[in-house]
């Protein structure tokens, strides 16, 4: 681990994805406490480590079977909403297509599945792709294009 590139990027690593403290990357990593607390901060990591936990795709998942139950309850009652079921479905609605844009947790998970695809078959290339990645994340949370 030569730079302060590659130090980073494997902090952001451990930090989203494994159950270590921030004293024990910060060891592992070979940077400060302060040095990591700043990254986290900068880099918007705990936003990240949050998305991690709860993919794009369970709350699609949730939505459309909140849905479903709206839609079964209408049914048994005559095919008719009442305002609050009118206003459940509109919501959930709503919903469903926020989650569908492309939102940061989106690149998250699809981000993940590729770095764990590419450490298994291509680890030499995993330093420059991850890099890569990661500024690709902070500009697309920044608000960049």
């Amino acid at each position: 681990m030569n730079t302060s590139k590659d130090k980073k990027l494997l902090a952001q690593e451990l930090f989203i994805h494994g159950a270590h403290t921030r004293k024990s990357i910060s060891e592992m990593v070979g940077v400060t406490e302060k040095t990591l607390r700043k990254w986290i901060e900068d880099g918007g990591w705990e936003k990240m480590k949050n998305l991690q936990g709860v993919t794009r795709s369970q709350l699609l998942q949730d939505s459309y079977a909140q849905l479903k139950a709206i839609n079964e309850k209408i049914r048994s009652i005559g095919g008719v909403p009442t305002k609050e079921l009118y206003d459940a479905k509109s919501i959930i609605g709503k919903e469903i297509e926020r989650l569908s844009d492309h939102s940061i947790a989106v690149y998250i998970e699809c981000f993940s599945e590729f770095t764990s695809w590419l450490l298994r078959h291509h680890p030499k290339e995993t330093k420059l792709l991850g890099g890569l990645m990661l500024e690709f994340l902070e500009a697309k949370q920044a608000g960049a294009n």
